[in-house]
């Protein structure tokens, strides 16, 4: 029997998509020394016919995934459990179409499989346009099911989680927030709307602002999100912090990276990313999300690769990445760190040399492509596209945070509708923040304004 799943924060996620490389059996019981606290098995594709559901490329029956399913029943039942969810979709486009077009017999394959393999979530990794409505019914039948304890997460990049404009970060913050006072501003109060403030674009094409505002929001425990392949850079903390500007709660927020150069564009140094990590679990505590790392079985540490290198032959170590991490997030009970990291090493090798296959699993990786070419972190850096966005975004406010005053429009066409709003009847302010909420359309942010 599993154990009951896991919540508290700060995490630390690792995807489990390549479950054999180079004919072996990737185990994961290894992750039971490193202070991972959730696993996801990766990647559960709908198909047609709907009884055809798979992961990755083969039945989840098929004979070269037992292995596996014994191991997810170890790593949930020893003493200091691992909670062991499920991933749906990916790169591999279709599974929420079908869902959109015909939900009941999916969802019926989709939660038998769950059952039967004790899945204690579900990531819903939404990469395809995909209407709100089709997200909430399968969130809140999900939690009708499964019951209150069952995980639901999300994996959205970056930019899902940014307003569309840094104008209206304010409101979104205020939306967010409902604890706060109410505002004094009429139109502030009219414009706190999820319908008015739209997501930055994105894969998934829905309102992650409407979604976390409506009662299927407050069913999603976290956000997996991907910093990563020119959607965000996680090499420093600018990044993360926007999306607490935008009013989420850090809690709600794991930064997600690649583990691996070869994953991924964006990757950032083992070294690095765990002064940023450290930074980011100093300043929010406990109400930090934590770290999700893309993917498992070629998380590498850099001085590993060294190694590897001057011997001249691999050392496949990848569940010492998450050991690493978990040190400076404060998820190990140790007290020496080298005496642990020896255990870890010596703890992990008899289980990661795994079995051979004679026909591994081919994968796909289900994050999204490069929307620009980057080789660097320092290209990545410059040639990000929301790197200006964020740059324009301010500081973290310390709740209540303050009411902006948007700054004009730079276009003659934005001015011309900001003159014929205030020639109407409008502040300027208000008028610029109807424009903004209402995508320039002057007749919406007049009927906003002054009623139909």
């Amino acid at each position: 029997m599993s154990s009951s799943p896991s919540t508290e924060s700060p995490r630390l996620v690792l995807y489990h998509q390549t479950i054999h490389h180079n004919g072996k059996f990737v185990s994961i019981k290894p992750l039971t020394q490193t202070g991972v606290t959730h696993v996801y098995i990766a990647a559960i594709h709908l198909n047609d016919p709907p009884e055809n559901i798979t992961l990755n490329d083969h039945h989840p029956d098929d004979p070269r995934y037992e292995e596996l399913w014994q191991e997810v029943e170890y790593v949930q039942g020893i003493e200091k459990p691992i909670t062991v969810m499920g991933m749906l979709g990916g790169a591999a486009k279709g599974s929420y179409e079908k869902l959109e077009r015909n939900f009941e017999p999916y969802y019926a394959v989709l939660s038998t499989l769950i059952r039967k393999r004790s899945l204690q979530g579900l990531d819903l990794d939404v990469e395809e346009p995909t209407k709100l409505s089709t997200i909430q019914k399968l969130i809140t039948r999900l939690k009708a099911d499964f019951g209150s304890t069952f995980i639901i997460t999300l994996a959205p990049v970056m930019p899902a989680l940014l307003p569309r404009s840094p104008r209206l970060t304010s409101l979104t913050y205020r939306l967010l927030h409902p604890e706060l006072p109410a505002s004094e501003s009429s139109i502030v109060r009219a414009l706190c709307q999820a319908r008015f403030l739209k997501s930055h674009k994105h894969l998934s094409g829905f309102n992650h602002f409407e979604l976390e505002a409506s009662d299927a929001g407050k069913l999603v425990e976290w956000y997996n999100v991907q910093f990563y392949c020119g959607w965000g850079d996680a090499s420093n903390t600018r990044f993360y912090e926007a999306l607490v500007t935008a009013g989420w709660n850090p809690r709600k927020l794991v930064l997600g990276v690649v583990t691996n150069p070869g994953n991924g564009a964006g990757h950032v140094e083992l070294e690095k990313l765990q002064d940023v990590v450290k930074t980011l679990a100093t300043k929010y505590g406990n109400q930090f999300g934590g770290v999700m790392g893309w993917e498992y079985f070629n998380a590498v540490r850099e001085k590993d690769a060294s190694r590897a290198e001057s011997m001249q032959r691999p050392i496949e170590l990848p569940w010492m990445w998450a050991f690493d991490l978990a040190h400076v997030m404060g998820k190990l009970d140790v007290t020496n760190y080298e005496e642990a990291e020896r255990e870890a090493y010596t703890q992990g090798l008899p289980s990661r040399a795994g079995s051979s296959t004679p026909n591994p699993t081919s994968q796909s990786h289900p994050h999204p492509p490069d929307p620009a070419p980057a080789s660097t972190n320092a290209t990545i850096q410059a040639q990000n596209p929301f790197a200006q966005l964020i740059a324009s975004l301010p500081s973290p406010p310390p709740p209540p945070p303050q009411e902006q005053q948007p700054r004009p429009p730079q276009t003659p066409q934005n001015e011309a509708s900001t003159q014929q709003l205030v020639d109407m009847g409008a502040e300027r302010a208000e008028a610029i923040a109807a424009l903004e909420a209402m995508e320039g359309n002057v007749d919406a942010a007049a009927a906003l304004l002054f009623g139909d």
